[in-house]
């Protein structure tokens, strides 16, 4: 069979075009399938901020792969956390099926940002200093959001020679007698049922919030609950993942995880509420449900999220009075078309938000009562608590103004 490429990537956005990229520049014939039209190109990427975790071009994050560990959220037996600082090839077949994140992988991921930051400037990608504006810490920003870093390595894929194929999406993998990878069969929404042949493969169509399915099998029953933040993910259906896995490939990472934003579901856009941290979430009942500050907002956003989606109806209410106006630009953060609701009294709200009146009272009073003294010093985590109640609140506990 003639080959149509030597590396076909399946995927369009920040993975895909800077795979496409790297082959080219190595002299590789490549082509991109890419579900969505050209306009839309880039998937989750196209919309996004485009920040990266990075102190300087030459330095990441203090944190970053400490952050990287946490987020695997998976329980390792004492008895086998040794061998995990051993090669992979040396670990024996339950730690293999341990889905934790792999050292030798993060810190592979961690050691070589600097030079994917410079790769990225080399292409045309631009990126100026900045600072996360949820934890105060310095990052490099992408001028432009993902749209501009999306759009600029497609552009310089597009001179070098790379064939994109819009509406059209990868739907099995192809392999030969030994199980070698060969090509993929894809369906075009203007040529129907299509086969390319090729040399190697790269894997990079996202994940799979744009296919209900698949998010209930992995996130459960809950999750007809979400939505995809952002407009790209409704062409994120999951394929990548599943011609690996029909073909035997071995599952890893956590398949129950996701990245979370806390979004105004009153709202047709989709930015987030970013402030959450300085009030108190309560569910539909009136009751606290988690530990709103136990670190910087940017570390638990994920956290909070999947606590939300678990409440009844999958929602929460964020409380605050208006001391919380003096916070700098807190308005600014606040990611909704609608106004919050404001109420004279607790009991007033909770008629507004369909509250239950003495549970919201009663939350609202005892968390006043522990709170402990303590200087609140926004964006930082202060140590301000309380005392005495569960949840706990590690960081930013101010007594709640109330008539």
């Amino acid at each position: 069979m003639a080959l149509d490429c030597d590396v076909l990537v399946v995927g369009c956005g920040i993975a895909g075009t800077s795979a496409a990229v790297s082959a080219m520049q190595q002299g590789a014939r490549v082509r991109v399938l890419e579900r969505s039209p050209i306009d839309e190109r880039g998937g989750n990427s196209r919309y996004t901020g485009g920040n990266l975790r990075m102190k300087s071009d030459t330095e990441v994050t203090d944190d970053l792969a400490e952050l990287l560990v946490q987020t695997s959220e998976l329980f390792v037996h004492h008895s086998l956390k040794e061998l995990t600082l051993k090669p992979y090839a040396e670990w024996p077949p339950v730690l293999r099926a341990y889905g934790f994140a792999d050292p030798e992988l993060v810190a592979a991921f961690v050691d070589n940002a600097p030079e994917a930051v410079a790769w990225m400037r080399d292409c045309g990608v631009r990126l100026a200093s900045s600072v996360n504006p949820a934890s105060g810490v310095p990052c490099l920003e992408t001028v432009g959001g993902g749209e501009a870093a999306v759009e600029t390595l497609a552009q310089a894929a597009e001179t070098g020679g790379v064939q994109f194929h819009y509406e059209t999406a990868g739907r099995a993998l192809i392999v030969d007698d030994d199980g070698s990878v060969i090509g993929v069969r894809a369906r075009s929404r203007a040529e129907g049922q299509v086969t390319f042949s090729c040399s190697s493969v790269i894997l990079a169509a996202g994940g799979f919030e744009g296919n209900l399915e698949m998010a209930t099998r992995y996130l459960g029953p809950d999750a007809y609950r979400l939505r995809p933040v952002c407009r790209g993910g409704m062409y994120n259906k999951g394929e990548g993942i599943r011609m690996a896995l029909d073909i035997g490939a071995a599952p890893a990472g956590q398949y129950d995880g996701f990245h979370a934003m806390i979004c105004d579901p009153r709202s047709r856009h989709t930015e987030s509420i970013k402030p959450w941290n300085y009030g108190i979430l309560v569910n539909n009942q009136g009751h606290r449900f988690v530990d709103e500050g136990s670190d910087s907002r940017a570390r638990i956003s994920d956290q909070i999220g999947r606590a939300i989606l678990h409440q009844p109806d999958g929602r929460a209410f964020f409380v605050y009075d208006e001391k919380l106006e003096s916070i700098p630009h807190f308005r600014r953060q606040i990611g909704s078309e609608h106004d919050p609701f404001t109420a004279s009294s607790i009991e007033d709200l909770a008629t507004l938000i369909g509250v239950n009146p003495t549970n919201l009272r009663n939350t609202i009073d005892s968390f006043n009562a522990a709170v402990q003294p303590g200087e609140f010093t926004p964006v930082v985590p202060d140590g301000k608590c309380t005392k005495g109640i569960v949840p706990p609140r590690s960081n930013w506990a101010r007594l709640a103004d109330c008539a």
